[in-house]
Order: structure tokens, then C-alpha cells, then sequence
């Protein structure tokens, strides 16, 4: 067990760290429940903050059973409008929980990655379930920011650029309709930030 700590120590704090997480969240319970009501409890309570706020979220998190049931949760979210999870009023959610609960902004995902793996992942492996919600959003805020590193590279944009100009007119409307979508999703990342 120890083995498998040491050569991961540092692995779940780089994978985690390529999201855009905005909320870490600590939720418990009144009473004591199994592992298959607390994911049913944050499902429904998931689900109201999406209805309300109006927005799409995403979570990687872990069902913790260490003394009694927690869940620890990194979440990030999307709305077309440029809403995010730190426009949100953190103690309306920490009421709607209805438990204890702590929800705080992140401003250093390194560090909150870093303490995530170490407390919650590698600390406590056999008294931990992973637990994800809305993947497909993960992946894609994943694709983007991988595509958002290769733009900001000059070489990379130089090639697509020299991409669009050697093609045919068709083929350059394509081109470049993806290489304004790519710019729209970097402007509007780099105004979240």
C-alpha cells in the first residue's frame, strides 16, 4: 500500500489540477448513511443547484468513510451567458445541503489539488470511492484546455494558420471557422480568469 502512495503521490494532484475548478466542497450528514444514500442526497442536491443557477456542473470527488460518511468535491461549471459556480451564493447551497457543509472558491487549483490528493485519494484508499458527475463536461473543459495550450504555443498557431491558407475555399471556411471557434473559446476563458 505504501509502494502504491509513493508512486502516485504528485499524479492526482497534475490530473486534477488541468480543470478549471471553482468550488471545493466538504458535505456530511446528520446521521449516519451508507455510501448509496449520500450519492442519492448529492444527486438531488446537484440537480437543484443546476435548475436554479441555470448552469451546467461538473465534479470529481470522493465518498469518504473515514469516522462517519463526507463527500469531498471539486466542481466547475459552464453557462453560455459567462456565469460561474463564484457568481453563486455559496451560503445558499451550504443551507440547501441541509447537513454541514462547507463550500469554498477556489483561487489556487495546484494547491487544493495537491491537498485533495493527499487527504482525501491516496490517504485513505480503501475507505474512498471516486465519484464523477456529468463526464462528458469533464472531458470536454479537459479538451479545451489542451487545445487552449497548443493556441497559445506560436508555432502551433503559425501552422494552422499556414493550414488555412493552403486549402481550397470550401476547405478554408471549415478551417477557419474552427480556428475562430478555438479563439472564442480562449476569450472566454481568459475572461473567466
Amino acid at each position: 500500500m505504501e509502494l502504491f502512495r509513493e508512486k502516485m503521490t504528485g499524479h492526482w494532484a497534475q490530473y486534477l489540477s488541468q480543470f478549471p475548478f471553482e468550488w471545493w466542497l466538504t458535505l456530511t450528514f446528520k446521521e449516519p448513511v451508507r455510501s448509496e444514500c449520500a450519492k442519492g442526497r448529492l444527486k438531488s442536491w446537484t440537480r437543484n443547484l443546476i435548475k436554479q443557477e441555470r448552469i451546467q456542473l461538473a465534479y470529481f470527488g470522493v465518498i469518504n468513510e473515514v469516522n462517519r460518511i463526507h463527500l469531498h468535491l471539486l466542481a466547475l461549471d459552464r453557462n453560455r451567458y459567462g456565469k460561474t459556480l463564484l457568481d453563486v451564493s455559496v451560503s445558499k447551497w451550504e443551507r440547501a445541503w441541509k447537513a454541514e457543509a462547507k463550500i469554498s472558491p477556489i483561487y489556487d487549483i495546484t494547491g487544493v489539488s495537491e491537498y485533495f490528493e493527499h487527504n482525501t485519494i491516496l490517504r485513505n484508499q480503501t475507505l474512498s470511492e471516486i465519484i464523477l458527475y456529468n463526464i462528458k463536461l469533464l472531458k470536454n473543459v479537459q479538451n479545451a484546455r489542451c487545445i487552449e495550450k497548443l493556441i497559445s504555443d506560436d508555432h502551433t498557431h503559425a501552422i494552422l494558420s499556414e493550414i488555412v491558407c493552403h486549402t481550397t475555399h470550401e476547405e478554408k471556411s471549415v478551417k477557419s471557422h474552427m480556428v475562430a471557434m478555438i479563439n472564442g473559446l480562449l476569450k472566454r476563458e481568459a475572461n473567466r480568469v
